[in-house]
């Protein structure tokens, strides 16, 4: 049986596989049920329009990360599948730790293409050593992780990939970050300041870029994770 070409019911939350999905995690609904999760999910960790911050999407950060030490543990994590060869993902990611506490080093939030733990690109707000700061203070960048088989320098160096660091202003606010395939070889991963509206192309910067084929096979999906 042949599905349709449109979703019968355009106002669903869970559309079919192969259709657009814009979530606003609106007041009163419930993660839509296409999102999945990386081994057992602790869902006390989300919370979808909490008070004060309706139409958005709390998540409580994990000590474990996405790529972790092969454990039972997992980060918090909530994905969509990816089912088009070509695509742009996008989310609004409000992270703000506090630089003056050295116990947020190393914090981290943002969007991942994942395919396992030793196989993700990720794009992701997080606090770093202040080379520059005789105080030892910690400063905002945003960067392009790439894990893989041919990486080093905890992703931060691939001969395939073009992983990459930019500094943030320590008082960045909400950012919108973007993973596009913008063919069958090449993701693209950028930022810009979140504001209302459409953004243009020249509103976006370029962090890096990553290969398919490190990448490929099996499962692949875009997704947020803390």
């Amino acid at each position: 049986k042949r599905f349709p070409t449109s979703p019968p019911n355009l106002d669903t939350i869970d559309p079919l596989v192969g259709h657009p999905q814009h979530i606003t995690f609106a007041p009163n609904t419930t993660l839509p049920r296409q999102l999945i999760y990386y081994r057992y999910p602790d869902f006390s960790r989300f919370t979808v329009s909490p008070e004060g911050h309706e139409n958005t999407l709390r998540i409580m950060g994990s000590a474990e990360n996405i790529t972790g030490n092969g454990g039972i543990g997992t980060s918090t994590f909530v994905a969509r599948r990816q089912d088009a060869l070509e695509f742009t993902a996008e989310v609004t990611l409000d992270f703000e730790p506090d630089l003056a506490d050295p116990g947020v080093e190393g914090e981290e939030a943002g969007m991942t293409l994942f395919i396992q733990r030793t196989q993700h690109f990720d794009l992701g707000v997080t606090t770093l050593s202040n080379s520059n700061s005789s105080d030892g203070s910690l400063q905002k960048v945003i960067l392009l992780r790439t894990i893989d088989a041919n990486s080093s320098a905890d992703g931060l160096e691939d001969p395939l990939s073009r992983p990459g660091v930019l500094p943030l202003p320590d008082d960045t606010g909400p950012l919108r970050l973007k993973i596009q395939a913008v063919n069958a070889s090449t993701y693209l991963f950028a930022y810009a300041v979140a504001g209302e509206g459409n953004l243009a192309d020249s509103d976006w910067t370029v962090v890096g870029y990553g290969a398919a084929s490190e990448v490929s096979g099996g499962f692949t999906g875009v997704s947020s994770f803390l």
